[in-house]
Order: C-alpha cells, then structure tokens, then sequence
C-alpha cells in the first residue's frame, strides 16, 4: 500500500483552488487530516460559503 501524501506537496494555488471548488462544510473537515491542513480551509481567498442550488 502506498502511503505517499502527494495532495500536501501540490503547489498552494492548486490547493487554494481544489478548495474553492469544494462545500465549504467539506472544506473545513479537512482540517482533522493533520496539524499541516488544520487553518488552510479558512485561507482559502475564494472559498464560496453559500452556492444556489442549479
């Protein structure tokens, strides 16, 4: 089984993205994987706290 983190080593524009295109409720449960991701959601400069629904 490989172990390797590559998401955590992916440039921060990248991460900033994935982030934006995620719920935000999704966004900040990403902050128990590990103290590296705890405060990354909330930094996010575009994250979309409230999309309409299509």
């Amino acid at each position: 089984m490989d172990n390797e983190d590559r998401i955590s080593y992916l440039p921060r524009n990248i991460i900033d993205h994935i982030f934006e295109l995620l719920p935000v409720e999704d966004a900040a449960r990403t902050s128990i994987l590990s103290t590296k991701w705890r405060y990354i959601w909330a930094t996010v400069p575009n994250l979309v706290l409230d999309k309409l629904l299509q």
